[in-house]
């Protein structure tokens, strides 16, 4: 079973979560977009945890 954390985004959404995730202030900002954005693009949470950095615990969970 393929399990998406996050509900698909509209276009503008995308467009927002990639100007953070490239551009946020903060790295933790960063972070999280850029596991929003991959879980759009259909990445499990299970190879998001495989990425060095992505704030998903071990559990699963996010934060």
């Amino acid at each position: 079973m393929t399990f998406r954390f996050a509900l698909p985004l509209s276009d503008t959404d995308l467009q927002a979560l990639m100007v953070t995730y490239t551009h946020g202030k903060k790295p933790a900002l960063r972070r999280r977009a850029h596991t929003i954005v991959l879980s759009h693009r259909g990445h499990t949470i299970n190879q998001i945890c495989n990425i060095p950095g992505t704030p998903i615990a071990g559990n699963g969970k996010m934060f």
